[in-house]
């Protein structure tokens, strides 16, 4: 324990009766506000330990609660972004495939008109035929009338 001394204010260790620098008796009410006043220091030194303490812990605590929500706010967005490119995704399949069929319904179309088309070229052909073997008919047959009749009309 370490008293002051009054007379020359050096630290005393050793005897608290007497200093030990200039020999002057110490009083038992001075060493024991001495005392008092270090307990008093001591405990004031512990409560501004235990304060620092808390405020740390609680700085610490706060720092993980924040990185915690941080954490946790990142992966809701995450998980938001990521239901976003499932749904861009299939908005886009969706899209390709109503293109594929309406190019599959075009093509189809297309197919069923060059088939109508091919079917009247026929028929025309078919017609064209008939004509003209109708016509050769005609034709052989007014021949054959013609030298029947000894060439004339």
């Amino acid at each position: 324990m370490i008293i002051r001394c009054l007379n020359c204010g050096r630290d005393i260790v050793n005897n608290p009766d007497y200093c030990e620098h200039c020999h002057s008796p110490i009083m038992k009410e001075e060493r024991y506000r001495q005392l008092r006043a270090q307990a008093f220091i001591r405990k004031q030194a512990q409560q501004e330990e235990k304060y620092r303490m808390k405020v740390e812990r609680e700085a610490k605590e706060r720092v993980e609660r924040e990185a915690k929500e941080k954490a946790n706010q990142e992966a809701k967005e995450a998980k938001k972004t990521e239901a976003l490119e499932r749904l861009v995704k299939k908005h886009i399949l969706e899209e390709e495939r109503r293109a594929r069929e309406v190019a599959d319904s075009e093509a189809k179309v297309k197919a069923k008109r060059e088939a109508e088309e091919v079917k009247r070229v026929k028929k025309v052909e078919r017609l064209a035929r008939k004509y003209i073997q109708k016509e050769e008919k005609e034709s052989i047959n007014n021949n054959i009338k013609r030298s029947l009749n000894g060439g004339k009309k």
